[in-house]
């Protein structure tokens, strides 16, 4: 009896040990397959009951599993590209650059076979700002689009990296269009700088078309290459117009006094621009005289002259004056250049240019034939002009010059932008108050915080509450800014916030400004706000961004995504 108890008590522990050994490695095999089911049911868009399972898993793992965030994050990323639609594969462009480097490219490779060429477009200019060797291969690649103004957005970044192969890309693409057309391509051989690339602009200059050989007097004055000098002069000695005002400018931003005569002579034109460029040039290489004749030439009303006033010490008083004519692109042409000139007199004039709401300006760039002179045309009714064909770069133009106002206003003091600030957020220009909150923050001065506090309070308007909320958390102030933003963005998590400006390509705008994929005002505070809970790397932001990926606006899904990989880094 006592051997058959002992026996039966050996089998039951053996038969206990084998129990638990076998639930040991069922749990030990039921893990990657509850992993493999969730990534499963992403792949599936059953977005909802993947993030449930994820806490579930998260709640029986004790912590988060960056590993796998991760590859929920991709699979969103990817299933956005996928979906051949151009709103969900530039929302998947953005979420990969927010989420770094790597991920982008993987996402550039498929954007840049995409059919869709503002898709090509928003990759190739998130390739510009990659430096690495497979970023190069990748801008190569574009050279096969479809789309020539895609083949051009990528030989300029080429350019601008200076590739070793850059010369032999751009000189190709060169050939493939007509000869009128080559103008777009000085600048890039310029800013490369090699000797292929300057035998090329050197070619330019003396070519058969005008503009072709205007554009690249005005590219090797631009990247100061006094090696091209003297076939800068040969070429101001020809008689068209154009090319005298382009050479007359370009001998004296190369600094070349050995041209003084020349320039004397051309300062004598019966062309107003080439006596203006040439005047110009003259009082940089010294000659103060010619700086009364410049003078002469803004009092007769002309704007080209006007706008290089900005430049000349002294014009103050006589610009303050322009302010009271009543020709509006006097007034305000007078106005930009004493902005430059940090004088406050400006002051009533530039508000104007700025409150959009109230006054509805459109800016236009206005260049003279030789290309070397410009001012600013600025017409009434931008909502109307905006509906047109071109509307898209008409009204980014139109803000990347108010934004450039904005940033230059900085100059005339704290106290005058503070008070410029106040105006701007008043009349709610929303357009205005992302870069102002940045501005705001970035001066972080006592009177900036306490303004910043004022508007935190301010009742009527939600928009710069919590834009001030942003800024304040930004600069570490009280801790209760950062839960009054996390409150709202919670509350934002059903509505489409990620929307954005207009893109366009150099050549459409003809102007000195960069265009680069950027969020509306709305989008930009969800996303600068998500971005800061992502920079603090805690566990709180993971699970703000998983359940806004759970129960938000489906469109969402890819930057929140982008967002989740930074946090998670």
């Amino acid at each position: 009896m006592e051997f058959f108890k002992r026996h039966l008590l050996v089998a039951a522990h053996l038969c206990l040990t084998l129990f638990i050994f076998c639930e040991e490695n069922q749990e030990d095999q039921k893990q990657p397959i509850q992993k493999n089911h969730l990534l499963f049911l992403v792949k599936a868009n059953k977005i909802e009951s993947a993030i449930d399972h994820y806490f579930e898993y998260k709640q029986q793992l004790g912590k988060h599993d960056s590993e796998l965030l991760e590859q929920i994050a991709m699979i969103l990323i990817d299933e956005a590209m996928s979906s051949k639609k151009q709103e969900k594969e530039i929302t998947s462009l953005y979420g990969a650059s927010l989420a770094g480097v790597n991920s982008i490219l993987d996402l550039c490779e498929s954007a840049i076979k995409s059919r869709n060429p503002q898709t090509q477009l928003v990759s190739i200019q998130m390739l510009g700002q990659i430096h690495d060797d497979r970023a190069n291969i990748l801008l190569c690649k574009a050279f096969s689009s479809d789309f020539f103004e895609i083949r051009l957005e990528a030989a300029n970044c080429l350019a601008q990296r200076k590739y070793i192969h850059a010369v032999g890309y751009i000189e190709s693409l060169m050939h493939k269009i007509p000869p009128f057309f080559h103008y777009l391509f000085s600048e890039m051989f310029a800013y490369i700088g090699t000797t292929e690339a300057t035998n090329q602009l050197k070619k330019m200059i003396h070519s058969g078309e005008l503009f072709t050989r205007v554009a690249a007097t005005l590219s090797a004055a631009q990247f100061n290459r006094d090696d091209l000098l003297k076939d800068i002069r040969t070429a101001a000695t020809h008689l068209n117009p154009a090319e005298q005002e382009a050479c007359a400018f370009a001998l004296g931003a190369l600094s070349d006094s050995s041209s003084i005569s020349l320039l004397e002579k051309l300062s004598k034109s019966e062309e107003p621009e080439v006596s203006i460029a040439a005047l110009n040039s003259l009082s940089l290489l010294g000659k103060k005289e010619s700086i009364e004749h410049i003078f002469q030439k803004a009092k007769e009303e002309n704007l080209f002259a006007i706008t290089i006033l900005a430049n000349i010490e002294g014009s103050e008083d006589f610009l303050a004056k322009l302010l009271h004519s009543k020709d509006r692109q006097i007034k305000y042409n007078a106005a930009l250049a004493l902005l430059k000139r940090k004088d406050i007199r400006c002051l009533d004039a530039i508000k104007q240019l700025l409150l959009s709401r109230r006054h509805d300006f459109a800016f236009i760039p206005q260049f003279s034939l030789g290309r070397s002179l410009s001012y600013w045309k600025v017409l009434p009714s931008l909502s109307v002009l905006s509906k047109g064909e071109k509307g898209e770069s008409l009204s980014a133009i139109s803000l990347a010059l108010r934004e450039q106002i904005l940033v230059d206003f900085l100059s005339l003091g704290q106290e005058q932008f503070l008070s410029l600030a106040s105006l701007i957020l008043k009349e709610h220009e929303k357009e205005l108050t992302p870069l102002l909150m940045e501005l705001l923050t970035n001066l972080n001065s006592d009177s900036a915080t306490e303004f910043l506090k004022e508007k935190a309070e301010e009742l009527g308007s939600p928009f710069i509450r919590n834009y001030a909320c942003l800024a304040l958390a930004k600069m570490k102030k009280e801790p209760i800014y950062s839960q009054r933003i996390e409150s709202w963005v919670r509350s934002q998590k059903k509505t489409e916030m990620f929307q954005f400006r207009p893109i366009t390509t150099k050549a459409n705008t003809e102007t000195n400004f960069t265009f680069q994929l950027t969020p509306k005002e709305n989008s930009a505070l969800l996303i600068q706000t998500l971005l800061l809970f992502s920079l603090s790397h805690e566990e709180k932001a993971i699970e703000i961004i998983l359940e806004m990926i759970k129960s938000g606006h489906p469109n969402n899904r890819p930057i929140l995504a982008g967002l989740l990989m930074k946090t998670i880094e």
